[in-house]
């Protein structure tokens, strides 16, 4: 993991960050975890084929610490569509 960590953005990179994020939620660090989740959401914002997971995962711990304002924005720009998804969505072309 600490490779992944010392290159540029990539998969790996992203994906080493979602875990060290995830790790944190589960251990009820919310600060921490939302730390993790926002380095990739800006990281990544203006990459093609990037999961939305990773601001799902952000929108939801902002939503624990209530910080509801930053939830609702992250959560929006996952639905309206402005990150794209490298998974189809079912019903549309």
């Amino acid at each position: 993991m600490k490779l992944e960590l010392s290159r540029p953005a990539t998969r790996g990179r992203s994906q080493a960050l979602n875990t060290l994020g995830n790790l944190e939620f589960e251990s009820d660090r919310m600060p921490e975890s939302y730390d993790y989740f926002m380095k990739i959401c800006q990281e990544y914002e203006h990459s093609s084929g990037v999961d939305p997971v990773y601001w799902n995962n952000a929108g939801e711990t902002a939503r624990d610490m209530l910080r509801f304002d930053e939830a609702e924005k992250l959560f929006l720009e996952v639905a309206g569509g402005s990150i794209s998804s490298p998974i189809p969505t079912p019903g549309v072309s």
